[in-house]
């Protein structure tokens, strides 16, 4: 059974479900879901805030959090933002590692002597149960982001701005393109997450299309990768996420004459199962890497520090990290940083 089949079966088999009603005027994109035991309707509009503009809270899937992972000291700072499936630690775990640890980043990328602290971003995106478009959600996840950064390093007492590394993989990437184009076109006076960013690792990241529609082909092994969604999916919304993602790539690829990065995007080129190929997991830029993998989609990101792409991540980050120092970060802070962050989604 092909994944739009599986779609529809879903769809088929939510309609003859009762849902929870919030009110007179929620639509059918508007949907919870309860759950049995506890009695808690897990929806974004209900859930804790921790953003907010002007008084007003700014919805989220949960809260999220970003982990301090070994070690706690070092020059420059690398941040993991997971996958549509992943988790903040495990996903992240070669074979080989003992107890989920990811060694080739806590041990390899962080070097010995630490040259690099590791922070792990997590969250939770449902899109079976959203009350709002896809990219909206990213939209906000991508803000959250960026005040957990800012939480975490406004009171560093050696240098509050240092440079940073994003090492992302499939959706976590969107979320961190996303975070990059609202701290430098939106609000410019929060661009000191645009400035200090050295290097972006994309691992099995959706980018562009090879033609129109593709991007909801390409997505939707993703979604279906465990199989189908408990809660109502349709379509629409995996059409909407394919659109919103093409149009931040377009944004992304504009900004890069403004930015100074690293970029490496890795592939999978394995037949089985197929998410994302050479085309939509690359940006489009003419001096980004690109470089293929044997590994599946969801072990792309699972390394040892054996594997050449390994190496090549280490030498491409580490390079980059150098000839910038993180103390001229202190002058940005005192001048330009802001107290808390909050943006709103233009258009």
């Amino acid at each position: 059974m092909s994944d739009r089949e599986l779609m529809a079966k879903s769809d088929d088999e939510q309609s003859t479900k009762s849902t929870s009603s919030t009110s007179d005027s929620q639509s059918g994109d508007e949907r919870l879901e309860k759950d049995t035991e506890t009695g808690e309707v897990e929806d974004p509009e209900e859930a804790p805030s921790t953003v907010s503009d002007e008084g007003r809270d700014s919805p989220v899937i949960k809260p999220p959090m970003l982990a301090l992972l070994e070690p706690t000291e070092g020059q420059y700072d690398i941040v993991l933002v997971h996958g549509l499936h992943g988790d903040q630690q495990k996903c992240w775990a070669g074979p080989t590692d003992e107890d989920g640890k990811p060694t080739w980043l806590t041990e390899g990328l962080a070097g010995n002597p630490p040259v690099a602290r590791i922070y792990s971003f997590g969250y939770s995106l449902k899109l079976d149960s959203l009350s709002k478009s896809p990219m909206t959600a990213i939209h906000d996840l991508a803000d959250l982001l960026v005040n957990e950064l800012y939480e975490k390093i406004k009171d560093d007492p050696t240098s509050p701005f240092r440079p940073i590394m994003f090492i992302t993989h499939d959706i976590g990437g969107v979320i961190v393109k996303e975070a990059l184009r609202i701290t430098f076109l939106e609000k410019t006076n929060y661009n000191w997450l645009s400035i200090y960013t050295r290097a972006l690792v994309f691992f099995g990241c959706p980018h562009q299309s090879i033609y129109d529609g593709s991007m909801t082909d390409q997505l939707l092994p993703l979604v279906f990768q465990h199989g189908p969604p408990s809660g109502k999916l349709c379509l629409q919304d995996i059409v909407a996420l394919g659109k919103g993602i093409e149009e931040l790539n377009a944004s992304f690829v504009g900004l890069q004459a403004s930015l100074s990065m690293e970029i490496i995007n890795i592939y999978s080129n394995n037949s089985a199962p197929k998410i994302f190929d050479q085309v939509s997991a690359t940006i489009g830029l003419p001096y980004e890497i690109n470089l293929a993998s044997s590994k599946s989609h969801s072990e792309l990101c699972r390394l040892q520090k054996e594997d050449a792409i390994y190496r090549k991540i280490e030498d491409r980050i580490s390079g980059s990290a150098k000839g910038m120092s993180s103390t001229s970060g202190v002058d940005y802070f005192h001048t330009q940083a802001p107290q808390s962050l909050s943006v709103e989604r233009s258009g």
